[in-house]
């Protein structure tokens, strides 16, 4: 029974011994836990500042900043003073009968301008140059003051109106979209549609501008 007692102790003894030989001392042997290293992220290049030309109004991307100025007068007229740090010259309209009387205001800038009749907010921005304040200006599909007339016809435009009758379009639409309770004055019977109105002069574009087909203004 003793000698039953003495080897249970032992036994213990030897597997204690075990148990403390295959833990390793605190400190000893052990290898430090290390984070991969971390790459500092590569930053993405600025957007280059640009204005889009669309039906709505001048969308542009300046400085980080993005929005849409749209065609009335004051956001325009703030929008496009402060581009080119400019104040705007003004200049009467006056009746196209002859009577004298002013019926509308044109303001322009350098490369830009509207005109805005008595008794309404609507400021449809023309463009005249490829960039205004230094930011390039161009619709969606990249045409801008410059382009030439190929560009546009590749985009399969709509025939807006052949100023001198030569056979071949002086102005032409694109983006074109139906105005809903309108009636069109070149397609009788169908509904009014407004486009990005393109003037080719010389065999390149030298306006961008808001045009309908239901207007006759």
């Amino acid at each position: 029974m003793r000698l039953l007692t003495s080897l249970a102790i032992a036994a213990a003894a030897l597997l204690l011994s075990a148990c403390q030989a295959a833990t390793p001392a605190s400190g000893q042997d052990e290898t430090p836990i290390s984070s991969a290293p971390t790459s500092e992220p590569t930053p993405t290049p600025d957007e280059p500042d640009s204005i889009v030309f669309t039906l709505d109004g001048l969308e542009y991307r300046i400085d980080g900043d993005e929005g849409t100025v749209a065609f009335e007068v004051e956001p325009m007229t703030a929008f496009l003073t402060e581009l080119t740090d400019a104040d705007p010259q003004i200049e009467d309209v006056e009746d196209w009968w002859g009577g004298g009387t002013v019926v509308a205001h044109h303001y322009s800038w350098d490369g830009a301008s509207f005109v805005v009749f008595e008794n309404s907010t609507w400021a449809p921005t023309a463009i005249t140059a490829p960039s205004i304040g230094g930011v390039p200006v161009s619709t969606r599909d990249g045409i801008a003051v410059g382009s030439s007339r190929e560009q546009v016809e590749a985009l399969d435009p709509l025939e807006v109106w052949d100023e001198d009758g030569d056979g071949s379009f002086d102005q032409l639409g694109l983006e074109t979209r139906v105005v809903p309770d309108t009636r069109s004055l070149s397609r009788p019977g169908e509904t009014g549609e407004e486009f990005i109105l393109v003037v080719i002069s010389d065999g390149t574009v030298s306006s961008l501008q808001h045009g309908n087909d239901f207007s006759d203004l």
